[in-house]
């Protein structure tokens, strides 16, 4: 199963805000460094901003493979960390465990 269809819990084709904040909480809890909503919908903000082309505040597969998956993701790491999101970066390091 791809990333994209993960996310895309409704199966409407699009992932839209809520689905990132659920699917962020959801690993967090997974790997025991649970987020508070508040956290996870800072974090789902930005990645909203870098993947929402078209700002309709829905992300389209072909959207989120060129914004999110297309781009270099430590690229995308490192601009959320800078972010004003608390705990990023031990999100981050969930991500991508090498991740300094």
């Amino acid at each position: 199963m791809q990333v994209f269809d993960i996310f895309d819990c409704d199966k409407s084709g699009t992932i839209d805000k809520k689905e990132i904040v659920q699917m962020i909480i959801a690993t967090s809890v997974l790997t025991g460094n649970s987020w508070e909503a508040r956290d996870a919908e800072c974090l789902a903000k930005q990645i909203m901003a870098s993947c929402d082309i078209r700002r309709i505040g829905k992300i389209t597969k072909t959207e989120f493979v060129n914004g999110y998956l297309g781009s270099s993701l430590s690229c995308i790491l490192d601009r959320l960390v800078h972010s004003s999101c608390k705990n990023v970066s031990k999100y981050c390091q969930v991500l991508v465990p090498d991740y300094d």
